[in-house]
């Protein structure tokens, strides 16, 4: 039977093990705001409920893969299909998507069959009334993709890579040498407490 519960000393920002009498629960706090930690399953009998992420930012992960035999350079496909495009024109609903919220292009990562060689990834946006991303990236990472079957990241931290809520966005792929079978992954960093309507 549990009595009272205690800690061997007072609650602060680290973790402390929740005791009856001598011995340990399955639970250790520390003060508001600073987390808690149960051992083992927890079983709810209510509803549990969670803060909105609308102050929080987050990571949007997309993937995508298509099979290209020549060097033109192709906006990556993003919505479901693997048919990658010379333009975006007429094609906007495979290569495009709409941003929801203020974001970053953190980074982009390809892998291919074939030594792609030279090869430039480019970010593509346009904003309210045009239909489709510009063809003239905001920015481009250019990296050696020196050897096949190898995972190379274009990094755009540090580049100019901000996107606003609302906007329509492509990823261009242009290699030097054919890439044949293509595997990209684009990790986005969006600000929760920054949605549409709130930037345009």
């Amino acid at each position: 039977m549990v009595t009272n519960l205690t800690t061997d000393r007072q609650i602060d920002t680290h973790l402390k093990p929740i005791k009856s009498r001598e011995e340990l629960s399955s639970l250790e706090l520390s003060t508001k705001g600073n987390g808690a930690r149960i051992s083992g399953d927890l079983e709810v009998t209510g509803e549990v409920k969670a803060g909105s992420f609308a102050n929080n930012d987050f990571y949007h992960i997309m993937n995508s893969g298509f099979y290209a035999t020549d060097a033109n350079g192709d906006y990556i496909p993003l919505n479901g299909t693997l048919l990658e495009q010379t333009s975006t024109t007429n094609v906007n609903e495979s290569v495009a998507f709409v941003v929801p919220f203020d974001c970053e292009l953190e980074f982009v990562l390809v892998r291919s069959e074939a030594a792609c060689n030279s090869s430039v990834v480019g970010l593509h946006i346009s904003s309210a009334d045009t239909e489709v991303p510009n063809t003239t990236a905001q920015d481009t990472v250019t990296v050696d993709m020196a050897s096949d079957d190898t995972t190379y990241k274009f990094d755009f931290r540090l580049e100019s890579n901000k996107v606003f809520a609302g906007q329509i966005v492509a990823i261009k792929f242009d290699p030097t040498s054919a890439p044949y079978d293509t595997n990209v992954t684009i990790v986005w960093k969006f600000y929760g407490n920054k949605p549409l309507g709130d930037s345009q």
